[in-house]
């Protein structure tokens, strides 16, 4: 059963454990990530984009997305 406190659309949510990410995002390599593919990013959201199975570098929105 998923946390409906974390998991609101369970067929585009995954778990994702961060590797080498930047101070400065907040997150700590080995936390673990609840990503929700169906959100729009807003600016100043975290942005992790997946390319064959790896993440790439997080990005923090700065623009209006949108």
């Amino acid at each position: 059963m998923h946390h409906r406190l974390l998991v609101r659309n369970p067929a585009a949510t995954f778990l994702y454990r961060a590797d080498g990410w930047p101070s400065g995002a907040g997150v700590s390599d080995g936390d673990i990530l609840v990503v929700d593919r169906s959100v729009t990013p807003q600016a100043g959201d975290l942005v992790i984009a997946i390319w064959e199975g790896k993440a790439t570098h997080p990005a923090l929105t700065s623009a209006r997305v949108g």
